[in-house]
């Protein structure tokens, strides 16, 4: 099809957002054009998939393990039981 965007394996050399001319750092995009992007996620702008179908950024990279922060906030966010007896034990004074 005419026009559609391609994505190649071969590592690009500048930045996939129109008119930025950065060495792409993440995602097929430069460091400022990724911030810019992923605030726009973040604030329900734009989502991750559209902006891969038209070619403005490259996939994820597959596999790659989350950094020790993000690590900690997938930890304490993750849905899992919950013990009140424990908490309640913690709070109570001794007698």
């Amino acid at each position: 099809m005419e026009n559609e965007p391609t994505q190649s394996s071969e590592p690009t050399k500048e930045c996939l957002m129109p008119a930025c001319d950065r060495e792409p750092e993440i995602r097929g995009i430069c460091t400022q054009c990724y911030q810019s992007t992923s605030r726009m996620v973040r604030n329900g702008k734009a989502n991750w998939p559209e902006l891969e179908a038209r070619g403005l950024v490259l996939p994820a990279a597959p596999g790659k393990p989350p950094t020790p922060a993000r690590q900690a906030i997938e930890d304490l966010t993750a849905p899992g039981p919950i013990d009140h007896q424990a908490d309640h034990q913690a709070t109570e004074p001794s007698r």
